[in-house]
């Protein structure tokens, strides 16, 4: 496996969440010729209410090794199991992914690893919840539906995005909640209101200018999230880009290489090798 760098706990804020991890391969320098061409953001699922950056030192490697480019791996605020009693404390959407898209500034400014890497060209990797966060911070929501419509990264990271990996992801809460009625739990702790429709990102529309790479991922064993959520979102995306006349070969999927259940799959290097696919023609 490929020899690397730990740099923990780097802070992008103030609550004690407020950190990334940044895994740095040797063999890189400062010189031009050998600074990586690009930096992997992954961010963690848990339901929006648990998970740590800590727990995915096995992927951040496997990730670094197939790709031999930096992983960052930011924290976030997470939605509490027991809502205070205090509705307005209570940490819900859009403040997850509030707290990416700040992650996501902190990491390309970082002079950690702009030294050696070109942090203008970011690969974003969303796994379960943290697709749909993804998801949320780069499509836009039908207007007048409830659903923040101000959640757009920076323009310097939204230019620097390249593509990005749904895997295993939460799409369409509607239909997760058909599927999977016990969700309703940490469903409601995560949205406000009652109505989620609004929060289900198969419903979005992707923006004007430079259309991104996506791959959208699932593994056959996956009991946690079924294939119907990856299914719509692929056929969703692959409408949008029709509609917009665009490439629709720029929307990838695989539901076929892996074959472990919803967490264990990112431990594999399968995994990684199939993520790293959104680096091709880039």
């Amino acid at each position: 496996m490929t020899e690397l760098q730990v740099l923990r706990d780097l802070r992008y804020g103030e609550h004690p969440l407020h950190t990334w991890d940044l895994y740095i391969p040797s063999g890189i320098s400062e010189s031009p010729d050998s600074k990586a061409k690009g930096v992997i953001v992954f961010v963690h699922g848990g339901a929006w209410r648990s998970g740590d950056k800590s727990e995915h030192e096995t992927l951040a490697r496997n990730l670094l090794s197939a790709s031999k480019l930096p992983i960052a791996v930011p924290n976030y605020r997470l939605s509490p199991r027991t809502p205070p009693p205090d509705s307005e404390a209570s940490i819900k959407h859009p403040v997850h992914v509030q707290d990416t898209s700040l992650a996501l500034d902190a990491i390309i400014s970082s002079q950690n690893l702009r030294q050696i890497s070109d942090t203008s060209r970011v690969f974003l990797i969303g796994h379960s919840c943290g697709a749909h966060m993804l998801a949320s911070l780069l499509l836009d929501p039908p207007a007048g539906e409830g659903a923040p419509s101000d959640l757009r990264p920076s323009v310097a990271v939204n230019d620097a995005i390249k593509g990005v990996v749904l895997a295993e992801g939460i799409h369409d809460l509607d239909l997760l909640l058909e599927t999977f009625p016990s969700y309703q739990d940490f469903v409601q702790g995560a949205f406000p209101g009652s109505n989620f429709s609004p929060f289900s990102v198969t419903r979005y529309s992707v923006r004007e200018g430079a259309p991104l790479r996506w791959l959208v991922a699932q593994s056959q064993g996956d009991t946690l999230i079924d294939e119907a959520q990856a299914a719509s979102m692929y056929a969703h995306l692959q409408s949008e880009y029709g509609r917009m006349g665009w490439d629709t070969a720029l929307v990838q999927k695989d539901f076929d290489s892996t074959t472990e259940d919803h967490d264990k799959v990112l431990l594999t290097t399968r995994f990684a090798e199939v993520a790293c696919r959104i680096l091709e023609e880039n």
